[in-house]
């Protein structure tokens, strides 16, 4: 019995071996890329983990008996109903 060991000489006719792109040096873009990422988590390091401001407002509106206000619900609860009625329509 013999083992041939060397299965890359034998080729079957007509198929070919896939090509593969070879690995360019860095691109200049690549490295901008990077950069811009470097420059964005060194923003949010130094960004604040609460916003006072922000957070003071939404104390104002939970606060407010008339927040938010009754034309804002009555138009969600529009929109709630003509997407609850198209849907039921749709079965």
């Amino acid at each position: 019995m013999r083992i041939n060991s060397n299965i890359g000489s034998t080729r079957i006719s007509g198929a070919d071996t896939p090509k593969r792109s070879t690995p360019s040096a860095s691109k200049p873009a690549e490295a901008a890329s990077f950069q811009e990422a470097d420059a964005l988590d060194a923003s949010l390091k130094s960004a604040p983990d609460v916003r006072a401001d922000e957070i003071a407002i939404a104390r104002m509106q939970i606060s407010d008996v008339n927040y938010p206000p009754p034309e804002v619900i009555r138009g969600i609860a529009k929109l709630l109903a003509d997407r609850i009625s198209s849907n039921s329509s749709q079965s």
